[in-house]
This record gives structure tokens, C-alpha cells and sequence, in this order.
């Protein structure tokens, strides 16, 4: 095995690792709150599937020396866009809101935003933007809606 097809498998891992971590985050949420629930709109369910689809063809594509150079090229992209993509997922509850990959209690969010693709929010006095959440946007404004929305 020489240097690339080593760094192919620890790509495969670690892209696998951030899906086990985001499930991990999530489930942490969902012991606080177990009405905490993904809802994600056409946008988000078809870059969901592609970004799926291109992670499981990394994973399960062999490994051949004529190959390893692309692979190690498309495994650090896949990297970069697995990690961005677990990032922008949105779940809320009644009680939880799981975004940014941690858990923040419905109360403690203020001024929320959507404009032009971002979600901006207070966090306890602290500024928050995320870009293109993968969530139902107009679901999510309807929950933050009248007291909630400040």
C-alpha cells in the first residue's frame, strides 16, 4: 500500500466518522426533547440524495492503482462537502432546536431571521448565521413565529 491509498481509506473513514458524529449530536437532542424531528423541503431532500449518492460511490468504489490519484482528490472534496452539508442540518421540537450541530433550548433563540438563503439568529446575546439550511424554511418559520419571534 503506498501513501494515497492510505489517505483514500482514512477519507472513507472519516466521511463515515461525520455521519456518526451528526447521528450522535442528534440523538444527545433527542433525549431532551423527543418531539425533536427532521423536516426538510424538496431543495434540501434533493441535496441530501446527491450528496448521499456521491459519499456511498466514494466509499464503495475500489481501489485501483490507476485510480488512487482521483481518489485521493475526490475524497478530500467529498471531505470538505460531507462536512459543510452535516453542519447545515436543522431539527426542531418543542423544547430543542438542533442546529449547527449542537442542541439549544426554544428559549434561549432570539431574533431569527431568513433572508436570501441564510438564517441569522441571537443565541443568548451571540450573533449565529448558517447559509442554506437543509430544512422546510417556511415550517421552521411558522414555529418562531409570534412569541418565539423577536
Amino acid at each position: 500500500m503506498n501513501m494515497s491509498e492510505i489517505v483514500v481509506m482514512i477519507c472513507r473513514f472519516v466521511i463515515i466518522a461525520l455521519y456518526g458524529f451528526e447521528m450522535m449530536r442528534y440523538n444527545r437532542g433527542k433525549r431532551i426533547d423527543d418531539t425533536l424531528k427532521l423536516k426538510f423541503d424538496v431543495r434540501s431532500w434533493i441535496e441530501i440524495v446527491v450528496v448521499g449518492v456521491l459519499n456511498i460511490g466514494f466509499i464503495i468504489y475500489p481501489d485501483l492503482k490507476a485510480n488512487v490519484s482521483f481518489l485521493t482528490f475526490y475524497g478530500f472534496i467529498m471531505l470538505i462537502v460531507t462536512f459543510y452539508h452535516t453542519r447545515r442540518i436543522v431539527a426542531w421540537g418543542k423544547k430543542v432546536i438542533f442546529i449547527l450541530e449542537h442542541s439549544f433550548y426554544v428559549k434561549d433563540i432570539t431574533r431569527v431571521k431568513y433572508e436570501k438563503g441564510r438564517l441569522s439568529f441571537l443565541l443568548k446575546g451571540q450573533p449565529f448565521k448558517l447559509r442554506m439550511p437543509l430544512t422546510d424554511m417556511k415550517a421552521l418559520e411558522q414555529k418562531f413565529a409570534g412569541k418565539n419571534f423577536r
